[in-house]
C-alpha cells in the first residue's frame, strides 16, 4: 500500500498520462480481501463516478462469477443488491456512484451467492486526484 501511494510511475498530471487527453478525477484506492481468508486480496483503483454495479461486475469477472448469483454490498444500515427492484426486499440498486458513499477509512462488506456465500471486505485505504484511466475499475 505504501508503494502504491508514492509510486512515481503513476501519473498525477493528465499531460504525463499515455494519450494525455485525460481529465483529472478523484480516484479511490480499494483493498478487497476475503472476510475469513484475508490472505486473498486485490488492490483496485476506481474513479468517484464508478458505481457499485461497476465494482460488482469487476469482482464477478475477476474473482467470483460462476453462474449469475445475486450479490450485495452493505454499508452501515444500507444494503445495495444486484436483485434490487425484483421484489426481493428493500435493498437499493447498485447504480449509486462510489463518490457518494466512499471516503478513506470506510469499509463495505460484500456478499456473492446467498446459498454458498463468498464474503469479502472492501476497505477504502486512500484517495488521490489523477487522470482517469478510461476504465471503471483498475487492478
Amino acid at each position: 500500500m505504501r508503494h502504491l501511494a508514492t509510486c512515481k510511475l503513476r501519473p498525477t498530471d493528465p499531460e504525463q498520462a499515455p494519450g494525455h487527453r485525460r481529465r483529472l478525477a478523484q480516484l479511490y484506492h480499494l483493498v478487497v480481501s476475503g472476510q475469513y481468508a484475508p490472505m486473498y486480496w486485490l488492490h483496485l483503483e476506481a474513479p468517484a463516478n464508478a458505481t457499485l454495479g461497476d465494482l460488482d461486475d469487476f469482482l464477478r469477472r475477476t474473482w467470483l462469477e460462476c453462474c449469475g448469483h445475486l450479490s450485495a454490498f452493505r454499508l452501515g444500515g444500507r444494503s445495495f443488491s444486484s436483485g434490487a427492484g425484483w421484489g426481493l426486499g428493500e435493498d437499493e440498486a447498485m447504480d449509486v456512484e462510489l463518490g457518494e458513499l466512499l471516503a478513506p477509512g470506510v469499509t463495505l462488506s460484500y456478499e456473492y451467492d446467498f446459498g454458498t456465500t463468498t464474503e469479502l471486505v472492501v476497505k477504502i485505504v486512500g484517495q488521490r486526484e489523477g487522470p482517469a484511466s478510461g476504465r471503471a475499475i483498475t487492478l
